[in-house]
């Protein structure tokens, strides 16, 4: 039997590295934030950048340092930047089904290990090669060293929130959700006076974090010119908390992570019914499952919202990636309930029901997503986020321009995400010449939505000036 239980995990793993890697160096295109991280590589090989700050004052410079092997090996390229967060993913896998294993059992564990990280937030937004995919991998991580009996458990822990802080400071609002419920649900462990005896090795924990976040603690205080102005954010705390109760079906749903991609949302009737069933799986999970980690990931979705409304200065989907992903672990915990009820009715045919969901998520995802990705290379219509639209345009499939646009002679970009991308396609090509400025160069911009094509590289979804004004 537990030979069976094996296979049938190493199945759910090769089903999530399939989804995971396919077509990785195409789907979605090049984020310009992607390559703003990638030119920060290429900073830090040629000395032209201080070597102890990352792309931004609130992301740490580890994470170039870590991509710096596969750039060399791979060139400036997609998969350079987006390879090393899949192989995060494997850890984060590997993390989650111990940590399920432990505390739900294997029968509930599976359940909720397909609903994380086969839900529609996990495979549109974790693939991508960015810092802030890091997150639910620290969070993992941090969970499974406070529950270890390491001998040096407060010290790692200690560090691996440092690390994760001074990776980006979006990883506050993670830090203080699963460090609260975990500690109630540490100090009210019955053997108490074992607790209270180890809680006196706690400023190792202390040593460990700042020795992980201290210099980027410090660039914070000097690098204060991209971090916005927090008293506006602070003001309107308020409106963005309202906005959340009529935002949540558009991302749980996971209708706004398809539509960055296609450009098309789900109808309402759709993203309604959705949320409704994981709201339905999450009561089930709350009455039935009455294990110490149900709680302790309602009290994480409790404390990180707010705390993450109050610190982002707006609705970005980026930034609600970590709720939408405590949300469908939460009701994976459900579905594995009702697993486990079928598998005492028919045990043969509902052991195999993990598999199965992962396997009709997979081609959920493939039939509304990669599929319309790989033929119109990506959308530029809008889309909602709930509280407001955006375009769907950072995703678009840029390769095709960049083969258009060598050898055309200088070009610019007129939006910075545009800049991005085509200066760090520059270091990998030589005869494609990007300018600073906009003067003596041909520009690129977006196509704008529902208009006629017409430039120097029709096919792409760019609009390329002609000559150079």
């Amino acid at each position: 039997m537990s030979k069976l239980i094996s296979r049938r995990k190493l199945v759910i793993l090769l089903l999530f590295l399939m989804v995971m890697s396919a077509y990785l160096h195409r789907v979605p295109g090049l984020l310009g934030d992607e390559a703003s991280e990638g030119n920060n590589v290429f900073e830090l090989r040629t000395g032209e950048k201080l070597s102890i700050s990352g792309e931004r004052s609130y992301i740490g410079v580890l994470t170039d340092y870590a991509r710096m092997p596969f750039i060399a090996s791979m060139g400036y390229s997609i998969l350079a930047l987006r390879i090393p967060m899949l192989l995060v993913s494997i850890g984060v896998f590997f993390l989650a089904l111990r940590l399920v294993s432990d505390y739900l059992g294997v029968d509930i564990g599976k359940g909720a290990l397909v609903f994380l990280l086969f839900s529609p937030t996990y495979i549109l937004f974790q693939r991508l090669g960015w810092a802030i995919t890091l997150i639910p991998f620290f969070i993992l991580l941090l969970a499974y060293a406070l529950q270890s009996n390491w001998k040096y458990k407060w010290l790692f822990s200690g560090l691996i929130a440092g690390i994760g802080l001074q990776t980006h400071l979006l990883f506050f609002p993670s830090l203080v959700a699963i460090l609260v419920p975990l500690c109630i649900a540490y100090v009210a462990h019955t053997d108490f006076k074992k607790r209270i005896k180890e809680l006196r090795d706690l400023w190792q924990s202390v040593l460990g974090f700042w020795a992980g976040f201290g210099v980027q603690y410090a660039l914070l205080h000097v690098m204060t010119e991209d971090q916005g102005e927090p008293s506006k954010t602070t003001q309107l705390f308020g409106e963005r908390l309202s906005d959340l109760w009529h935002s949540l079906s558009t991302y749980l749903s996971g209708s706004s992570f398809v539509a960055q991609y296609t450009g098309h949302e789900f109808s309402s009737v759709s993203m309604y019914i959705l949320t409704s069933v994981l709201v339905v799986l999450i009561l089930i999970a709350c009455i039935f499952v009455r294990r110490r980690i149900t709680y302790v990931i309602v009290g994480f979705i409790v404390i990180h919202t707010p705390i993450l409304l109050y610190m982002v200065d707006r609705y970005s989907l980026r930034y609600f990636v970590v709720l939408s992903l405590a949300v469908w672990f939460l009701a994976g915990i459900g579905a594995g309930h009702l697993m486990q009820s079928i598998s005492r009715v028919i045990p043969r045919v509902a052991s195999l029901l993990p598999i199965a969901c992962a396997i009709v998520l997979t081609v959920w995802m493939g039939a509304i997503v990669l599929v319309p990705f790989l033929r119109t290379g990506g959308s530029v219509e809008q889309f909602s986020l709930g509280n407001r639209n955006t375009s769907a345009n950072a995703f678009i499939d840029s390769s095709a321009l960049i083969t258009c646009l060598r050898g055309q002679g200088l070009v610019h970009g007129l939006r910075e995400p545009i800049q991005n991308i085509l200066t760090f396609y520059s270091h990998r090509y030589s005869d494609l010449a990007v300018s600073s400025e906009k003067a003596g160069a041909r520009t690129v911009d977006y196509v704008k939505e529902d208009t006629v094509h017409a430039g120097l590289c029709p096919g792409t979804h760019f609009l390329v000036s002609v000559t150079a004004p």
